[in-house]
């Protein structure tokens, strides 16, 4: 939450680094009790220089608790000011179950669920700098120091194309994730969420997001609705007039068996189109897919308006 936040006040073009910021002395001198209390961190430095892109790739890739809160002070002031917007950002997301005390997620008062951090990483994974920063396996600093290895070991495997760990004494280990599957000739992006596995690391949920991805990808499915240029319903002149309406595209879902799946119509129809034309979209699920018009729509002709008034 904290990297969304801080991307959408502050967005970070593709490859880019971004602007350059300096560490505060407040970051420093609270370094003695992080290593004290064992959290990680990237060990930063009073007047340390750091661009946007390597403060958040510190805090992706190896969790860095110190940049978490740096971050929260370039963008906000101060950190519970910067926590004050990390709730008001759950809320926009529909993130009922989640409230957040601290910008690290260290502070036992920080809680959520699996389902509100899916809910996170599906509107995470739609910032492109975001997706380049947890698709990499290691931090390396811009001074030369040595590359550090990020928690994340699965990606590259199952498909995985991104992920955060996560794991303290109170909340045992989490890890949310997005994977690519190909399911039945679709191409599909999986997000899920594995939270308080009682283990010594996040390595419990690594573990346990194996087997969730491999019965996942086995269970897997297509279906299609319709196939395209499928007549799927009409456009009534309200004088016996009708012009079918077709799928512009193969409607097919992807899902498991037993899956519920609402769908819905958005559109106004002309008074008149040429076949072919675009008047509306089926909204399935997540999925959207084209509504275009059949044959040429014409409007009712002058004899059947004149009957009509008869």
């Amino acid at each position: 939450m904290t990297a969304y936040v801080f991307l959408r006040s502050h967005p970070l073009a593709p490859g880019r680094s971004g602007p350059t910021y300096t560490v505060s002395p407040q970051a420093a001198a609270q370094i003695p009790a992080r290593k004290q209390r064992g959290e990680s961190i990237l060990d930063v430095k009073a007047g340390m220089r750091l661009t946007e892109r390597k403060a958040l790739e510190a805090l992706m890739i190896i969790s860095a608790n110190d940049v978490a809160h740096e971050l929260a002070r370039w963008d906000a002031g101060d950190p519970q000011a910067f926590v004050r917007k990390m709730n008001e950002t759950a809320r926009e997301l529909g993130m009922t179950r989640t409230t957040y005390t601290d910008p690290s997620g260290y502070h036992a008062g920080t809680v959520s669920t699996a389902a509100d951090q899916v809910k996170l990483m599906r509107a995470a994974m739609k910032i492109p700098a975001f997706r380049e920063i947890v698709a990499k396996r290691t931090y390396v600093p811009d001074d030369g120091g040595a590359p550090r290895i990020g928690g994340n070991v699965l990606l590259g495997q199952y498909g995985v194309m991104g992920g955060k760990t996560g794991f303290t004494d109170a909340a045992g280990g989490n890890f949310v994730f997005a994977a690519r599957a190909r399911v039945g000739g679709s191409n599909v992006m999986l997000l899920g969420a594995v939270m308080g596995q009682r283990s010594t690391s996040a390595m419990g949920a690594l573990e346990a997001t194996r087997s969730l991805l491999a019965v996942a990808r086995n269970h897997l499915t297509t279906v299609t609705l319709a196939p395209s240029g499928a007549q799927v319903g009409q456009v009534l002149d309200g004088l016996g007039g009708r012009t079918p309406v077709n799928a512009g595209s193969a409607i097919t879902l992807v899902g498991w068996p037993g899956l519920t799946v609402r769908i819905g119509i958005e559109g106004n129809a002309p008074h008149t189109g040429a076949q072919g034309t675009r008047i509306g979209t089926v909204k399935a699920g997540t999925s959207s897919f084209p509504l275009v018009l059949g044959r040429e729509l014409k409007e009712p002709s002058l004899y059947k308006r004149l009957t009509r008034l008869g």
